[in-house]
Order: C-alpha cells, then sequence, then structure tokens
C-alpha cells in the first residue's frame, strides 16, 4: 500500500485517461485503494473546511521521471466519485 501526499510527493500531477484532463492541485493518491483526493484551484472554502474531491480509478501509474518520487501519475477506469470538506490547517511558522 502507498499512499502519495505532499509529504512524498510535493507537486505531483495526475492525468485521468477518461476523460484527458489534468488534475493539478492533488491532495493525495493511494495507490492501493485507487483514490486521487483533490482540491479545485482555486481551493473552495466551505465555512471552515476546504473542499476536495475524490476520484476512484481501477488503475493508478506511477511515473518516477528523474526524480526519487513520482512526479505524475496516469489513472484509468473511473468507479466512483466523491465530495467532501476536509479540515483546514493552518502551517506554523
Amino acid at each position: 500500500m502507498t499512499i502519495y501526499n505532499s509529504s512524498n510527493c510535493l507537486g505531483a500531477v495526475v492525468f485521468d485517461l477518461d476523460t484527458g484532463k489534468t488534475i493539478n492541485a492533488v491532495k493525495q493518491i493511494d495507490t492501493a485503494t485507487g483514490e486521487v483526493v483533490y482540491f479545485t484551484d482555486p481551493p473552495v472554502v466551505y465555512g471552515d473546511s476546504v473542499v476536495t474531491y475524490g476520484i476512484k480509478f481501477a488503475h493508478i501509474e506511477s511515473h518516477f521521471g528523474s526524480k526519487p518520487y513520482p512526479s505524475l501519475f496516469t489513472c484509468w477506469e473511473r468507479i466512483g466519485q466523491s465530495l467532501s470538506a476536509a479540515r483546514r490547517t493552518t502551517a506554523a511558522h
């Protein structure tokens, strides 16, 4: 099971082969469950939460290029979608 997020895959891009569209604001990619969670760009805020969207795919393939972590994911065969409001977090400076 591999979960990619901002700690191990910052700036990753997802290409949805079913729609031919690119998803740039990726929050998390779970290759075991086939789920991609993303924000709209710019993010949508609802109350004190940031709205996230999820798409489940039957297949997710990671592409590493010359980096030690994947920078591109190709996904195909959509099997579901979801919408949720994730708790907004602020980074401590």
